[in-house]
This record gives C-alpha cells, sequence and structure tokens, in this order.
C-alpha cells in the first residue's frame, strides 16, 4: 500500500490517501469512499483482495476522518463553509490524481454508508 497527501478543497488541510496497487498495469480502478466516523484503512481487507485481482483501490480519510483530522476534537468535522461541496471535490481530486497516473483505465466509485452519499452527489456533479 502506498500512502500519499492531496491538498483538501477547505484550503487547509492535507488528506491522507492510500492506494492498494497490482502488480503491473491495473486493470481496473476503484476510488472508495468511506462512511461516517470510518476511515480508509478500515477496508484494507478489501482492498487487497482487489488488489490481487488486479484492481487498484484508491481511497482517502475524508475531512474530520482517521489521519486527516489535525486532532481528536476535529473528528467528525469537516468544515466550516459547504462541506458536501468541498468532500466531493476532494474524491475528485483523488480520482484525478490516481488517473493521471493510470490514463485510459476504466475508473468505478464505491462508497458505503455516508460515504454512499457522497458518491451519489459525486455523479451529479461529474458524471
Amino acid at each position: 500500500m502506498r500512502e500519499f497527501t492531496i491538498d483538501s478543497r477547505d484550503m487547509k488541510t492535507r488528506l491522507a490517501c492510500y492506494a492498494w496497487e497490482p502488480k503491473g498495469d491495473p486493470r481496473a480502478i476503484i476510488v472508495l469512499v468511506h462512511g461516517m466516523g470510518d476511515h480508509a484503512l478500515r477496508y484494507t481487507e478489501m482492498a487487497e483482495y482487489f488488489m490481487a485481482e488486479g484492481i487498484l483501490v484508491a481511497a482517502l480519510d475524508l475531512l474530520g476522518h482517521g489521519s486527516s483530522a489535525a486532532t481528536p476534537e476535529d473528528f467528525g468535522y469537516f468544515c466550516e463553509q459547504d462541506p458536501a461541496t468541498v468532500i466531493v471535490r476532494d474524491v475528485h481530486r483523488l480520482k484525478k490524481t490516481i488517473q493521471a497516473e493510470h490514463p485510459g483505465v476504466p475508473i468505478y466509485l464505491m462508497g458505503h454508508s455516508m460515504g454512499s452519499y457522497i458518491a451519489r452527489n459525486y455523479i451529479e456533479r461529474y458524471g
């Protein structure tokens, strides 16, 4: 698993990101969005399964979650202004980052719990 960061659209936070990358070129990419009070690393076992099948899984700890929360007091807090838009844009930034590394590879979006609502909002905005 590769760890990296991206800048959040809140203009303050570096978001923790993870990529479970198969050996060789991936045959597909899954961008995974976790639920409320959760974090990306909880999905490691599933990501490793997909990785063994040649599928790259990319995920981030959303604002106020996992390693993206600056302090324990920040857990569950997204941002001051328009959090729904900021979070969707953060997911889009992760998708664009991974897509630039693997052009032409099909990308699928997967969300769990609150992440499914974020995924639906993403699809409304970006198709």
